[in-house]
């Protein structure tokens, strides 16, 4: 059974269809209305972090109830047990217990995983652009933690994976087997076996190219890290950029020579 979504209707803490027959399911052109809300509280938690000051009693508290609101929304997609095909078109909002409790559970049978929209939780200023790991929100290095052992759970019956305005990092690795080790065609010694090779596309669109408001040139470095690691273990990585993201692409090509 398959099922799409495309709207913006408020997500229910219960799955679509019944759970037992969905194999595919398609959720895009969604917006959770909870972003802006999210987008909010981490400005908020940036700017005491810069000031030096702890998060407060009631900063902790808000960013507590809407990470139980996010994992009430989307946990029933650890229920799919015969889901293989997952598209989810806007994960901007998830913070590291959604991708814990409800995209894990099913990562290690997928056959196919397209996600959009993740660009991390920080707030976006030109001071971020002076990107260091010392200054990063703990809320952002416990999601790219989660989303690092969602990849990691991936497993051999995974095709393809194709992300969208996603920001990957070197640590964001899909193993060969479930061994984590390469598995090499007794043919061709220096190839995976074509069941093995994974089909990863990276897609930035206009959307997601804003200068002003993310590190870019970090975010290059980010990743091509990625696409030299998965395709060291072999597998097929294409990387598809807007106009925008061309040009800039290019100068920061000049720049690493």
């Amino acid at each position: 059974m398959e099922r799409t979504t495309a709207s913006t209707a408020t997500f229910s803490d219960q799955p679509p269809v019944d759970n037992d027959k969905m194999t595919t399911l398609s959720i895009v052109q969604i917006r959770d209305t909870e972003h802006f809300q999210l987008v909010r509280l981490v400005t908020e938690m940036t700017l005491l972090q810069e000031e030096g000051m702890d998060m407060s009693y009631n900063v902790k508290t808000r960013w507590t109830a809407l990470t139980l609101r996010q994992v009430n929304k989307y946990r029933w997609l650890m229920i799919l047990g015969n889901l293989r095909h997952l598209t989810f078109g806007y994960c901007h909002t998830w913070p590291a217990e959604v991708w814990k409790q409800a995209v894990l559970p099913r990562c290690s049978t997928l056959e196919s995983l397209e996600l959009h929209g993740w660009m991390g939780l920080h707030h976006g200023t030109q001071q971020y652009q002076r990107y260091n790991s010392s200054n990063r929100l703990l809320i952002q290095k416990e999601a790219e933690d989660a989303i690092v052992s969602c990849f990691g759970a991936l497993s051999d019956q995974l095709q393809s994976l194709i992300l969208v305005d996603f920001w990957v990092t070197g640590k964001m690795k899909i193993s060969s087997t479930s061994a984590h080790a390469p598995y090499r065609d007794s043919q061709q010694p220096n190839s995976l076996s074509p069941m093995r090779r994974k089909k990863i596309l990276l897609k930035y669109t206009l959307e997601s190219f804003q200068e002003e408001k993310y590190p870019i040139d970090h975010m290059l470095n980010d990743i091509h890290d990625f696409i030299l690691y998965h395709q060291s273990q072999g597998h097929d990585v294409k990387l598809e950029l807007d106009p925008q993201w061309k040009m800039y692409h290019q100068r920061w090509l000049l720049l690493q020579k």
